[in-house]
């Protein structure tokens, strides 16, 4: 999920056929474990080459990441997919639930940073320079420290 927000410019309605192929749109895994049609540059994910354009699995499954998200935003709220406590739901799910979260928080994170940073660039080209705050010199007579 991360590598779809931090990598913009794979966008499916925008991509030509040689960034297809260059990308690896149309790369799978054989029943080898073989990769076929693999991309020509592969993209590092979590330490390992990854030869297939990573919107791929959500192009080939957006039911089941849909149905994730949604388990997500339950999770959020406060509700658990099944009855019980935190405990009784599936360790599998819990471990997808925590990564989600995980990978949320990294998403949320490099947006905040990306905001802070084009706030910077306006305010730097505005002209407007922030005034140092006025330290008095002697001390407050009406301070009682």
């Amino acid at each position: 999920m991360i590598a779809l927000h931090l990598l913009p410019e794979r966008n499916c309605a925008r991509c030509s056929s040689e960034k297809r192929k260059e990308w690896g749109c149309y790369a799978f895994k054989n029943e080898k474990g073989e990769w076929e049609n693999q991309a020509l540059i592969p993209v590092m994910m979590d330490g390992v080459d990854q030869y297939q354009c990573p919107r791929r699995p959500v192009k080939d499954r957006p039911w089941w990441f849909s149905e994730i998200l949604q388990t997500y935003a339950h999770y959020k709220n406060g509700f658990l997919p099944g009855p019980g406590g935190i405990d009784s739901q599936p360790r599998k799910l819990m471990r997808l639930l925590a990564i989600v979260d995980s990978v949320t928080a990294e998403v949320e994170n490099n947006q905040s940073n990306v905001s802070a940073a084009q706030a910077a660039k306006v305010k730097g080209q505005s002209g407007i320079q922030k005034e140092a705050p006025h330290r008095p010199t002697e001390p407050n007579p009406t301070d009682k420290r």
